[in-house]
């Protein structure tokens, strides 16, 4: 861990607050009892400092969430690419400013107060209600919520680069590369561990696992940066850890947080993760074209507010490209959620536990899976229900030439 000296401190105050805040004293201590991500250690800063107003002295306690690169040699060495890191530290010093300046939008990630290698020193949403919610499924209310954050995140790409007049691809072309679906990549080797795992269940269930290596080529193509299309900043690991709620009714406010594996491709391989990986098949029958809906109805005000009407955002054309990134979302969601879906207990360990973690993002997860559907039968279900649906749907795209 990066440990911040008392100029860092100072600094740090001095923005949340103002330069003349005096600090009385300062101390660490961890975030959680257990741990909530992968890549990165977390700690509170908490910092009592005196403050005046109308002539008066407050001592006034303030914490701020600190991130800094991870302890574990393992996850370092064996997990962890290095540019993961300095891509989120990269974006909060550098861009994240550029996409919010100017720009009269609803925030949709936290403050960041220092950003620099290896340490990121952020607001504590914690403090200010904001919490993961417990249920891997969202319902509507809250599936909104996150949908009108990635519009605004989104937007903010767009309005960007019509403000400059290039594209923050062009901007930055050394950011945003691929760290999922890209062979050279430490973590990337975990993709087909992954596959394999959704072969196997595949195979388990009666289905036709001969197609997933075609579903894995296709989504190594659709996560690419598009030649003729949408394209924007996309955050890339949107399952449930990565987006807070506050309790604000009756809509409450969302904030996405994490930006390590940000990619420039189509927005819909954003939205097609946000809703495959927090809902089920028979919600998506019900609700998923009224989600998407307010996903761009969200996205078109934004545009249309700042005077920015662009064809390659329009409602058909966004639509279908919708339909030819869903399977991205499925796809994800069959690599995700065999571990989402775990009790709690084990997945706790997984997170924490580095050599755990290493032996199932690299390893052959599928006993764990298959011990879980042997114990749950609802976990089965959960698992089943979607890899139906991706095969299905990668039989109706592949196998009927779809583009």
């Amino acid at each position: 861990m990066s440990i911040l000296n008392f100029k860092d401190i100072k600094l740090v105050i001095s923005r949340a607050l103002s330069p003349e805040t005096e600090i009385l004293k300062y101390r660490f201590k961890p975030f959680t009892k257990s741990k909530t991500g992968c890549f990165g250690t977390h700690s509170s800063l908490e910092v009592i400092t005196q403050q005046e107003a109308n002539k008066k002295k407050y001592v006034v306690s303030q914490s701020f969430f600190v991130k800094t690169f991870p302890e574990s040699f393992l996850i370092r060495e064996e997990l962890m690419d290095e540019d993961m890191f300095t891509e989120e530290v990269h974006f909060y010093d550098e861009v994240q400013p550029l996409m919010m300046n100017k720009l009269k939008l609803q925030r949709w990630s936290p403050k960041c107060y220092l950003a620099r290698e290896h340490t990121l020193v952020f607001e504590d949403l914690r403090a200010q209600d904001f919490n993961v919610i417990a249920s891997n499924e969202f319902d509507l209310l809250h599936l909104r919520a996150a949908l009108s954050a990635l519009s605004r995140f989104h937007a903010s790409t767009i309005l960007t680069e019509k403000r400059l007049g290039i594209t923050m691809k062009q901007a930055y072309p050394n950011a945003f590369n691929e760290k999922l679906f890209a062979c050279h990549k430490k973590f990337a080797r975990g993709i087909p561990v992954g596959f394999d795992a959704i072969a196997y269940m595949a195979k388990k269930f009666g289905l036709n696992s001969s197609i997933v290596p075609k579903i894995y080529n296709l989504v190594f193509g659709l996560v690419k940066m598009q030649g003729n299309g949408c394209n924007v900043i996309c955050h890339g690991d949107l399952w449930k850890n990565n987006i807070l709620f506050d309790k604000t009714v009756p809509h409450p406010n969302c904030v996405m947080v994490d930006y390590q594996f940000l990619r420039y491709a189509s927005p819909n391989t954003d939205v097609a993760m946000l809703i495959y990986l927090h809902t089920n098949p028979e919600f998506r029958q019900k609700h998923e074209l009224d989600m998407f809906n307010h996903y761009y109805s969200s996205l078109n005000g934004m545009l249309s507010r700042n005077k920015c009407a662009l064809e390659e955002f329009s409602y058909d054309v966004m639509l279908k490209d919708y339909h030819k990134h869903k399977i991205v979302g499925m796809a994800l969601g069959c690599l995700y959620l065999p571990g989402v879906f775990l009790k709690p207990e084990l997945l706790q360990k997984i997170m924490n536990e580095p050599e755990t973690m290493n032996a199932w993002f690299l390893g052959n997860r599928k006993k764990i899976i298959q011990q879980n559907m042997d114990d749950h039968p609802d976990y089965e279900q959960n698992l089943k229900d979607r890899i139906v649906e991706l095969i299905q749907e990668a039989e109706k795209v592949i196998l009927s030439g779809y583009n």
